[in-house]
């Protein structure tokens, strides 16, 4: 997927190593309750956008935002656990909470202004459209004296 990539991803060979790295050992010492909520994504794309869903189990639309940040899709919000009905206890949780965040960097040819989303049953759409692509821009040569290059070759810009 070339369109969009996380803003975490480098090309570096460094970083790449030590995100292997740290893989190896993560969460070896951590409780996975610990760890937080964080929504799967995936990404489709096609000549004409780029469709990027997020599962998003359990939250209403006031429970996150997207922003668009700098050159930058960010979905950010909370998913906070539900506290016990009164006389029960929870002994085992299977679902992650907490705050969480992502961001992908947008490239050129996404068209920011016509970005859509819609939340149904869980699931996050963000339509990404792609700009129209422009044809190539014929430039004429011109060889008459007078223009503003010609001045500008014979050291006389101000003509």
């Amino acid at each position: 997927m070339k369109a969009l990539v996380p803003a975490w991803r480098s090309n570096s060979i460094a970083h790449n190593w030590f995100n292997e790295f740290d893989q190896l050992f993560e969460g070896l010492f951590e409780n996975p309750q610990a760890q937080g909520f964080h929504p799967a994504c995936e990404i489709e794309e096609s000549e004409k956008f780029v469709l990027v869903s997020f599962d998003l189990p359990g939250l209403e639309e006031k429970d996150f935002k997207i922003e668009i940040d700098k050159n930058f899709l960010v979905l950010s919000g909370e998913r906070v656990r539900k506290l016990a009905s009164e006389g029960t206890t929870h002994t085992t949780y299977g679902s992650m909470y907490g705050v969480f965040r992502k961001s992908f960097r947008l490239p050129e040819s996404i068209d920011i202004d016509k970005i859509e989303a819609d939340y149904t049953h869980g699931v996050l759409k963000i339509l990404l459209p792609k700009k129209e692509k422009e044809p190539a821009k014929k430039i004429e040569i011109q060889t008459k004296k007078g223009n503003l290059l010609s001045s500008i070759l014979k050291g006389n810009p101000s003509t």
